[in-house]
């Protein structure tokens, strides 16, 4: 997971990275995704802020606790964090195959709560927030620092751009939402 810290609007040179972190007031950050997670982050006490990307890839690979452990190298203090999580693919809707299944459990074993059942027995229904939160909470934040808007991608695609509805539809492109941040100055 790669977390970048940044000091300035950097124009068309965005960085190739998972998440952002900044102090900077008036410079809004955020993640763009069209079914993964985008969580924002914010410590109101040191002003920093930042925004992640995590699919199912990059929760796995530790992307939002990379985020909180670079804020915390940053000077902010754990338990003034704050999260929100963004409209994304969401349980009912997001249906993943065994293999991946063993991607989790291979890595956190306790995590098989995250994967429920389905009519399909090579398949499962996948709780991506979950896991995430799950994920934050191990590494110490309290359930009352995490918030969730608890929108579907898929469920609510004429309000959100969703990848599966595009696929669903046959369609090639697809567009992305973004979920942003900024402090005032």
């Amino acid at each position: 997971a790669k977390i970048t810290i940044i000091h300035e609007d950097f124009g068309a040179n965005r960085p190739a990275c998972d998440g952002l972190i900044t102090r900077t007031p008036n410079l809004a950050i955020g993640a763009l995704a069209a079914d993964c997670m985008t969580v924002l982050f914010a410590d109101a006490n040191s002003r920093t802020i930042a925004a992640a990307h995590a699919g199912w890839r990059g929760a796995l690979r530790g992307v939002l606790e990379a985020t909180l452990a670079a804020m915390i190298r940053e000077g902010c203090a754990l338990e003034n964090v704050r999260v929100a999580f963004g409209p994304c693919l969401r349980v009912d809707n997001f249906e993943v195959r065994m293999d991946l299944i063993g991607q989790f459990l291979e890595k956190y074993p306790q995590s098989a709560r995250f994967f429920m059942r389905t009519p399909d027995p090579q398949k499962r229904k996948f709780d991506l927030v979950g896991f995430g939160q799950w994920r934050l909470r191990q590494v110490g934040l309290a359930p009352e620092q995490i918030d969730d808007v608890g929108h579907c991608t898929l469920g609510g695609s004429d309000d959100y751009f969703s990848w599966r509805a595009t696929c669903h539809a046959g369609e090639q492109q697809f567009g992305r939402h973004v979920s942003a941040i900024a402090l005032t100055a």
